[in-house]
């Protein structure tokens, strides 16, 4: 993502604020769709907390202010999507309606086809970010419980050594 591509994210911010409530209204009418990511949303959140919360997600994106506060608060919504079992298949297939509605929204908004392919460039590199931080997440959170399983396993296996131990020191003792 270069200086470039952040300044234009930048200039996309007026039609964004205009346009982020039908953007994300679109958006949730698709995922009102499917069943299995409903069943996510509501029993975890509603959609109307939903829209809001993404509507600041997006306006996060033409902010300009793509540092490590960016960085975390992306993390963040990793970690809480891994933890209520939104698998990456949909996080990433989330991300491609919204490209989607993002295009359809700066092929109205902006005069040629040079802006939008440009425009758009930027705005897909972001996700691409976005995204890779994301799944990020889901790796380390795979990658601890693994970690965890291991400590498990061979904590399990202290253990059977232990009850070997015990059980043949106690038929030593009977023996005797």
């Amino acid at each position: 993502l270069s200086e470039e591509d952040v300044k234009n994210l930048v200039e996309l911010r007026p039609i964004f604020e205009r346009n982020v409530v039908v953007v994300v209204d679109r958006f949730y009418s698709n995922i009102q769709q499917t069943t299995n990511l409903m069943s996510i949303v509501t029993k975890h959140s509603t959609i109307e907390r939903l829209k809001k919360t993404f509507r600041e997600y997006i306006l996060d994106m033409v902010s300009g202010e793509i540092g490590p506060e960016y960085v975390e608060r992306r993390k963040i919504v990793g970690h809480v999507h891994n933890r209520i079992g939104l698998f990456p298949q949909w996080y990433i297939g989330a991300y491609s309606l919204l490209q989607e509605e993002i295009h359809a929204l700066l092929t109205r908004e902006l005069e040629t086809k040079e802006d939008v392919d440009k425009y758009y460039y930027s705005f897909n590199k972001l996700c691409s970010f976005d995204m890779q931080i994301c799944i990020e997440t889901y790796i380390e959170a795979f990658t601890d419980s693994m970690l965890k399983m291991n400590e498990i396993k061979e904590f399990q296996v202290g253990l059977n050594d232990s009850a070997s131990l015990l059980a043949a020191s106690v038929e030593q003792t009977s023996a005797s």
